[in-house]
């Protein structure tokens, strides 16, 4: 895994590539991930402001589902999306991966 550094790039959090199987109701590949949200690689992206429970596997294997909310959709590539209502524990957790990649 890599870090996104981009100097140009404004983002409230920092992004690590991420490769995994994600389920939000349909297949997807999510391929980075933040604090903040994820991108998710589908055909079959959702519109823009759609609420969905996302599902994932970290490498040492914790399943995590987060809601989110679709922040950006374009169809037959992906989609941007945002972590809503994070509990403690998954934020803990999904802080954990990011600081060691």
């Amino acid at each position: 895994m890599h870090k996104v550094n981009d100097m140009n790039e404004k983002r409230k959090y920092r992004r690590v590539i991420f490769y995994t199987e994600a389920d939000y109701g349909f297949n997807g590949k999510i391929t980075d991930i933040s604090l903040g949200g994820a991108y998710i690689e589908t055909y079959t992206p959702l519109p823009e402001k759609s609420i969905i429970n996302v599902k994932f596997q970290f490498p040492e294997g914790k399943d995590l589902v987060l809601k989110a909310v679709v922040k950006s959709s374009k169809q037959g590539m992906g989609m941007g999306i945002e972590f809503i209502e994070l509990k403690e524990d998954d934020e803990a957790a999904l802080l954990d991966f990011i600081n060691a990649n």
